[in-house]
């Protein structure tokens, strides 16, 4: 900022920056300067403790369920326990009727949660990872067991041939 020391006085007040700390004619060495310091370290590390406090992150662990087409998604190991919880639970689907089948997916939903397990999905902006709602998590338990029914389908369709 240009002007007389006391205009740049005024203008970091209007910052809330405390002048009196300010070394304007002094040394490095000198206590004022030191105090200046200190203050400066004391509002980054506040500063960056508000950042960590402000910010979930999420990363996917092992054991979430990841939403996305491709084979990164198919490898995922979360995703892949689940494809070993759907195999197991398949009769029970097929049997069902349809109410029974969306009680059975609110159930495996609670169940794996209750063991850690989140489901998530990409944020609209694509760049971060947000948990989805329950319907979405429903959703991919859903098409889980419709994608195993077709894979079935197609195995069996090729190996008579």
């Amino acid at each position: 900022h240009f002007g007389s020391e006391t205009e740049c006085r005024y203008k970091l007040m209007s910052y809330g920056i405390p002048i009196q700390f300010i070394p304007t004619k002094l040394g490095p060495d000198t206590p004022e300067a030191l105090q200046y310091i200190a203050w400066l370290d004391e509002v980054a590390m506040r500063e960056e403790l508000e950042a960590m406090a402000n910010t979930d992150i999420i990363i996917p662990s092992s054991i979430d369920v990841i939403k996305g087409r491709g084979r990164i998604f198919q490898e995922h190991e979360g995703n892949r326990r689940l494809q070993r919880i759907v195999a197991e639970r398949y009769g029970e689907y097929e049997a069902a009727f349809r109410t029974d089948k969306t009680r059975m997916f609110v159930g495996m939903i609670q169940e794996l949660k209750a063991g850690g397990t989140r489901f998530l999905e990409k944020s609209e902006d694509g760049k971060d990872w947000v948990e989805m709602n329950d319907m979405d998590a429903r959703d991919k338990i859903s098409s889980a067991f419709r994608n195993k029914r077709l894979l079935d389908q197609y195995h069996q369709s090729h190996s008579k041939a």
